[in-house]
């Protein structure tokens, strides 16, 4: 397939048979064996919006970023919170749990991961990481970090890699966020991904110094050691 204009993202299922597409304020899924769109909608995406497109692991649904400003000059600037467009033709929006507190909290949405259940979704937001509930758009958890960057899924689900623009790498158990493992360099990472390897994943993350790569062994969390 060819597009004739930029898109911001493009992510495929974990079997590899659907993939979402975003152009053009377009968001869409596609069967990747012939190019057919499976169902879409609008969107409000730009090329630097890459971590925000995630898709269910069934199908069901896609994510992607809308943009709340006032007019067409904003969209580089308002508040970023997250729309979800399911297949039957519903949609929901995703907000950070931080209005609930602070009504006038700056909102912006930063990256997205889908679970393998496709009834919850990470979503870091500028100071927070959430993981949504998307039966109901609650938060079942939530983690007090800074501008993470990119996230990425454990095939069973059961834990995730986060990495922000300031140089932090956590490991986090699922369904809860706990910490199991945290790594900081004077990097900024972009985007993170996950490769099993024998004795347990490789994670890889992109920074503006490379790629680092780390492995991981799933177990019990580590013991917490205060920064400093």
């Amino acid at each position: 397939m060819e597009f004739g204009s930029p898109f911001g993202s493009v992510t495929w299922t974990d079997d590899g048979t659907l993939f979402a597409l975003a152009y053009d304020d377009v968001v869409e899924v596609r069967e990747t064996a012939t190019g057919d769109v499976v169902f879409g909608g609008r969107a409000e995406t730009l090329p630097s919006d890459a971590a925000l497109l995630a898709v269910a692991p069934d199908g069901s649904w896609v994510a992607s970023v809308r943009r709340r400003t006032v007019s067409s000059a904003e969209r580089h600037f308002g508040d970023l919170v997250v729309g979800v467009l399911y297949r039957d033709g519903r949609t929901r929006t995703l907000r950070t749990p931080a209005r609930e507190t602070r009504p006038n909290a700056y909102e912006r949405a930063t990256c997205t991961a889908a679970l393998p259940d496709a009834d919850r979704l990470l979503v870091g937001w500028s100071d927070t990481l959430v993981l949504h509930d998307l039966t109901t758009g609650s938060a079942l958890a939530t983690r007090r970090v800074l501008d993470p960057a990119d996230l990425a899924v454990s095939p069973d689900g059961t834990w995730c890699c986060m990495v922000t623009s300031g140089g932090l790498t956590e490991i986090l158990a699922l369904p809860g966020l706990t910490l199991l493992a945290r790594l900081r360099t004077p990097s900024a990472f972009t985007a993170c991904s996950l490769t099993p390897a024998p004795d347990g994943f490789l994670v890889h993350a992109d920074s503006d110094r490379g790629v680092h790569t780390y492995l991981f062994r799933p177990g019990p969390p580590a013991p917490h050691r205060p920064e400093g």
